[in-house]
């Protein structure tokens, strides 16, 4: 009796078995996963429907590989068209050589030297603008490229080459600019810190803004290449590290700094002129000092350079 009951249950969890595997290929028959999804960058909504789409035997549908294609025409046929592929080779010809020409003009306005076709001037008279809060009562433009004067040649010639340089000015002559403008130039195109002093820290954000209108009227491409990522009142920071900061007057102001460059903007009528240019003396690779006359410690400098 026992080996009847022993039998029967064999042949039921057989049967049992049996009726599972077919529930679970009929189930099976239903599912809609995947070895293989195709992934048209162009059309993402498609994607996206493969992707929400259940199934009905696993619930989570399966994708596979995803295959990522790229159609070369417009109708999605991947036979190149002969005009398309024409049209992407003159499209990377052409931006090609944008970079070359970008990269050269760069390299130019790089070179240190007083010319109207290289270094500074180059970027001053043809690539940037400064800007006149005066312009309506003197008939002029706005905004304008530097001026091809020719002793601003001369003078940026004494700048490139002093390490220590005295200049007397009047107030038409834009030495003020000029200097901003080499400042600039140095701290754009090399990671060098510049400092810029004057009497009031109002004026020493005035020749801090010269530098920023000169930045922000260059062109994009030129933005983009070095990008400001500090910009206050009182300092700008480029992002190869070149530093512009201003600093009003006092000999203690200026001795917590340590610039490569230092610029004294009206120095004859600056407290503690002297004071100031000494303390930055025994650190900074070049000095240059601009004022209109006045007798003292710059009136005797100019004379001793003279």
């Amino acid at each position: 009796m026992s080996g009847t009951l022993s039998s029967l249950s064999r042949r039921l969890t057989k049967l049992e078995q049996q009726l599972a595997d077919r529930a679970r290929r009929a189930k099976l028959a239903s599912c809609n996963c995947s070895y293989i999804t195709i992934a048209d960058p162009a059309r993402p909504e498609e994607f996206e429907a493969e992707m929400n789409l259940p199934c009905p035997a696993h619930g989570f549908r399966r994708l596979g590989g995803i295959d990522r294609q790229f159609f070369y025409n417009p109708d999605r046929s991947v036979k190149r068209d002969p005009q398309s592929e024409q049209a992407e080779l003159v499209a990377a010809l052409e931006q090609d050589r944008k970079a070359r020409s970008t990269r050269e003009i760069w390299e130019r306005i790089g070179q240190s030297v007083a010319s109207w076709d290289e270094g500074p001037l180059l970027w001053a008279t043809q690539h940037t603008l400064s800007e006149d809060s005066h312009w309506m009562a003197k008939g002029t433009q706005f905004r304008a490229p530097f001026p091809r004067k020719l002793y601003l040649l001369e003078v940026l010639r004494l700048v490139l080459s002093k390490p220590t340089l005295f200049i007397w000015k009047s107030r038409e002559m834009l030495m003020s600019w000029l200097i901003c403008m080499y400042v600039t130039w140095r701290c754009q195109w090399f990671p060098l810190f510049a400092v810029a002093q004057t009497a009031k820290e109002s004026k020493v954000a005035e020749l801090i803004q010269y530098a920023r209108i000169l930045y922000q009227n260059q062109p994009e491409w030129m933005q983009r290449r070095n990008p400001i990522l500090i910009d206050n009142e009182l300092e700008l920071k480029w992002a190869n590290g070149g530093r512009f900061l201003g600093v009003p007057k006092g000999a203690d102001q200026i001795r917590i700094h340590h610039p490569h460059l230092y610029f004294q903007d009206e120095s004859a009528f600056l407290p503690e002129a002297e004071a100031s240019f000494n303390a930055v003396r025994p650190v900074a690779k070049q000095m240059i000092c601009v004022s209109s006359d006045e007798m003292g410690w710059f009136h005797n400098e100019c004379k001793l350079e003279q």
